[in-house]
């Protein structure tokens, strides 16, 4: 059984990559659900013959994701001026297609069952590398100026509070557990992947128009 978990059941950010080991400490409602879904399922396998798999991913990202993802491709794509040039906050992503070849990954290796993985791509990116990649993607001009954090969270006031401090914010993940334990290597690296998915988002916008 795999459980797609989510690196917020460990509750931790900043400069520090975050490591399975780690003494949980989610600090939202979604991450307590992430954590008690986990030990639900660990129990359950205590006491039985199910083999499961708990995997912790950061943002997920594709051409159709929703959410903070979504929300920076619709601001690309749109041409709009953006306030995040200054911004020096590596964080850790996950190409849909890096996912799912963990999934089959862990299915197939005897070594992956009663383990929690965390999984992210190959390099983590701050948030100008992330919207570079995405212009580039879309063949569009990148429009990055540079606003200090501070002035950057003043959006709160305009209903933006959670969407501005997470794209701010640093978050890394260690994945050295998946790749000594099971051999594990993404095979989408993190730039060709954000790329690609800005093409394939562009493609079935075309497509839908």
């Amino acid at each position: 059984f795999i459980f797609i978990s989510s690196i917020a059941a460990s509750g931790t950010s900043g400069p520090i990559p975050i490591r399975e080991t780690d003494g949980p400490r989610p600090t939202t409602a979604y991450g307590q659900s992430k954590l008690a879904a986990e030990r639900e399922i660990t129990a359950v396998a205590a006491s039985s013959h199910l083999q499961t798999v708990c995997l912790r991913p950061p943002l997920v990202y594709g051409p159709d994701a929703r959410g903070r993802f979504g929300q920076v491709l619709r601001w690309c794509d749109l041409g709009l001026p953006l306030p995040f040039g200054g911004l020096d906050n590596p964080r850790s992503y996950l190409s849909v297609h890096n996912l799912a070849a963990a999934v089959l990954l862990c299915l197939e290796h005897p070594g992956a069952a009663g383990t929690v993985f965390n999984i992210a791509d190959d390099q983590a990116l701050a948030m100008p590398q992330l919207v570079r990649l995405i212009c580039e993607g879309l063949g569009k001009p990148c429009r990055l100026f540079a606003v200090p954090p501070p002035l950057l969270r003043a959006g709160r006031a305009l209903g933006l509070q959670q969407s501005i401090d997470k794209l701010a914010e640093t978050m890394l993940l260690d994945t050295t557990r998946i790749r000594d334990q099971l051999n594990w290597q993404p095979p989408i690296a993190a730039e060709a992947g954000i790329r690609t998915a800005a093409e394939q988002f562009l493609r079935q916008k075309t497509t839908r128009s």
